[in-house]
């Protein structure tokens, strides 16, 4: 009775369709094609079992597989698209891809895909790879130089790890998914060369909740998407530097954390900006738009910075200042304002004295000839004032140097031309 039990139990699971692949079986693929679609159900295939060519997929758009579990994708045929999504795929050998434009791949156990992967890498498109966090090896991504859409969600990935040319020869790349993973740090120049470059998701990386820093700068960011950053992000200090045609700023409103934003080298100017760019930014201290291309400062365009402390905006084409530039709607926390090498040549000094807390105004290296003492005096607050590089009289800047400490740019002291205090002037 136990023998025949024991035989009944074998030829179950013998038939039984989750075991029905024989090891080192060669298994037939069957389309069931409709509307060009090849669809493939019901594979079951071990690591040791072999296929035999798609039947009905040369004559198929598009290539779908359902139901299954498959350890080694089989090799395709000249179709358009791939769609393998959720079959614990494991393995992608070599010469698997001919001429597919769309591969999606996404949520398996993913561990080896083949440098080789692809007869023609540069064809393809799209690929999708979210969801499969045993996959380390990333040269295969290296090769898809034609790909205009990339995404690599939910895959653990560190950017420390990865070859900082991975993206490198994606020109004509347009959306790059990094969302939740466990990316703390940008490497410098990782998304320079993608020059299409028009969405970038780091939504939902569990790092970006409590990492303080995120360096973006030098990579030639077209766009960042507006919910790139997680809505309760800890962020401390964004670094957008050197990405001068990057100019939708909607992603700085989830920011809420931010106390550092660093937007230098950018050819910045508020044209086209909502008064509202900086509203939520309720924690931010310091504010640097140096070495860009702004002209002038909207009215309000500062007035939701409740915590700012330091502004930069030295190195722009400033010729104005007008009543109101910097009043803040809830709280006067200014601390600091450089206005440095602009195109300043007349200043109502007057503008200055509502901040009840400014205590340094550089005006270093701009063409103002003439400081009206008495209404710079008036704010009571003012202890530091820079004016070197400025064609300034020295009876002028002896008025000044009885009030204020006069403020050298760096320590360019002036000893062996007419000065007062190490800071040039004309007699």
């Amino acid at each position: 009775m136990k023998v025949l039990q024991a035989v009944l139990f074998a030829f179950v699971l013998y038939e039984s369709p989750t075991f029905a692949s024989i090891p080192n079986a060669l298994l037939r693929l069957n389309c069931e094609t409709v509307n060009r679609v090849c669809y493939l159900k019901n594979i079951f295939a071990s690591e040791d079992d072999r296929y035999k060519d798609v039947y009905g997929g040369e004559s198929s758009d598009s290539i779908e597989f359902f139901d299954s579990h498959i350890h080694t994708m089989p090799k395709i045929p000249f179709v358009k698209s791939v769609q393998a999504k959720g079959i614990n795929l494991v393995r992608i050998g070599e010469k698997t891809f001919a001429t597919v434009k769309h591969l999606d791949v996404s949520y398996n156990r993913l561990r080896d895909f083949s440098a080789k992967a692809f007869e023609w890498p540069e064809e393809l498109l799209t690929l999708t790879l979210s969801g499969n966090p045993l996959l380390k090896e990333l040269s295969v991504v290296r090769k898809l130089t034609g790909l205009v859409e990339l995404r690599m969600a939910e895959m653990k990935l560190d950017l420390e790890f990865v070859d900082a040319d991975i993206f490198a020869g994606m020109k004509q790349l347009k959306q790059l998914v990094l969302r939740d993973n466990k990316i703390t740090k940008i490497p410098v120049g990782i998304f320079s060369k993608l020059e299409s470059l028009e969405k970038l998701d780091l939504i939902e990386n569990n790092s970006f909740m409590v990492v303080d820093l995120v360096d973006l700068s030098d990579n030639k960011l077209i766009g960042i998407g507006p919910s790139a950053f997680y809505n309760k992000s800890e962020l401390g200090t964004l670094i957008l530097s050197k990405n001068g045609q990057l100019r939708n700023f909607e992603f700085l409103k989830n920011l809420h954390t931010l106390h550092t934003l660093i937007m230098t080298h950018m050819n910045f100017t508020f044209e086209g900006l909502p008064l509202n760019v900086f509203s939520n930014l309720d924690l931010l201290t310091t504010l640097d738009l140096s070495n860009n291309e702004i002209a002038y400062l909207p009215l309000g365009i500062f007035a939701d910075l409740s915590s700012v402390n330091f502004i930069n905006l030295r190195h722009n084409q400033i010729s104005h200042v007008e009543f109101g530039t910097f009043s803040i709607r809830k709280y006067d926390l200014i601390d600091e304002i450089d206005l440095s090498y602009n195109e300043i040549r007349d200043v109502n000094y007057l503008v200055f004295v509502p901040l009840k807390y400014l205590r340094t105004l550089l005006l270093h290296g701009n063409r103002i000839a003439y400081v009206n003492t008495s209404h710079l005096k008036r704010n009571k607050s003012l202890q530091n004032f820079g004016i070197q590089h400025n064609p300034i009289r020295c009876s002028d800047l002896v008025d000044l140097l009885a009030i204020f400490k006069l403020v050298l740019d760096g320590r360019e002291f002036v000893a062996h031309e007419p000065n007062v205090d190490g800071i040039k002037c004309n007699p």
